[in-house]
């Protein structure tokens, strides 16, 4: 079943961004939440241009339409409802030059953004598609004499601020609205970062790294500190492949080789998993509104949708107390 964003969501989102500092970042939440289970409720096949979409990124938007990007020609595509029926960037075919995009962001409301990360560049799309922006990162890092980057993933403040994942390097670097390099927000040297694959922001504006050596997320808090929190397991080893956080900082990490979705909850919150039958769920790309939880994968030609339930943080046992 469909089921459009939560308008108390929405509001909850705008409110929580609304006190942006100096740097984008916003004041602290009012009301922590944890989840605590997932239903599955429904999966998606995309079709678009006579063909089954292979689904390799995905993003809510706040109205509640979801995008994408598709594995064959790497093009962007959204729909507001299901059997709305997909839709082409550009229209018609729908080759918009996206070029070989594997990133998506669609939280910031009036436009889109995709990240090549072969050329390092950002585009920006309008709510019909049409691309309206081209940031060129490399040529902004030359400017400034910095050295390139490996970029990886990306994500942005509620004040338009762009934060970049060097994998090479571990570094995030933070670009303006225009593009325009601002700073090394943070190096492997501060935060530890080994090989971080995945970078995402949550309501206060805390960013999150998903670090694969070892497999863990790596938070930059905004006082400056760094916290590690470890990736539950049932006792294999992980392959973390994706990365979704919510507005309370709740963790989402795809696990390729569990076949699941770990969740790394804030605080002392225990983790726990999300599966299906036969380890059926293949996780490549995540996406979050704090109502559902999208799985696109690639393997399957699908996306997995589940409805997440939430209670107030202080009524959740630490892990401390649940552990034998």
């Amino acid at each position: 079943m469909w089921r459009p964003a939560l308008p108390g969501l929405v509001l909850l989102l705008a409110a929580a961004t609304a006190a942006a500092g100096q740097d984008g970042l916003s004041v602290p939440l009012a009301h922590p939440r944890a989840p605590i289970a997932a239903v599955l409720d429904t999966t998606w096949e995309c079709r678009g241009a006579g063909e089954t979409l292979v689904p390799v990124a995905i993003d809510l938007h706040p109205a509640g339409s979801v995008w994408g990007l598709e594995a064959r020609r790497h093009r962007v595509w959204w729909f507001a409802a299901p059997d709305a029926g997909v839709r082409f960037a550009g229209g018609g075919e729908g080759d918009a030059g996206s070029g070989f995009a594997t990133r998506i962001f669609a939280r910031s409301g009036l436009k889109v953004f995709t990240l090549d990360p072969w050329e390092a560049r950002i585009d920006g799309y309008d709510l019909q598609g049409v691309r309206e922006t081209r940031l060129d990162l490399a040529a902004a890092l030359e400017v400034a004499n910095q050295e390139r980057i490996d970029a990886v993933d990306f994500c942005l403040s509620s004040s338009g601020e762009l934060f970049v994942l060097d994998r090479t390097r571990g570094r995030v670097v933070q670009f303006d609205d225009d593009g325009r390099f601002l700073r090394v927000r943070a190096d492997a040297e501060v935060t530890g970062a080994r090989a971080p694959i995945a970078i995402e922001i949550d309501g206060r504006g805390r960013l999150f790294l998903l670090e694969t050596r070892p497999p863990e997320i790596i938070c930059l808090e905004l006082d400056g500190r760094i916290e590690h929190r470890a990736i539950p397991t049932d006792g294999g080893a992980p392959l973390p492949v994706s990365l979704a956080v919510d507005a309370w900082g709740n963790a989402f990490v795809g696990d390729r080789r569990g076949g699941c979705v770990r969740v790394v909850p804030e605080g002392e919150t225990p983790g726990w998993s999300i599966t299906v039958p036969d380890h059926a769920l293949q996780p490549t790309e995540l996406a979050t509104d704090g109502a559902r939880l999208l799985v696109a994968d690639a393997s399957g030609k699908k996306i997995w949708v589940f409805v997440l339930d939430y209670v107030p943080r202080e009524t959740v046992r630490p892990a401390s107390e649940t552990e034998p």
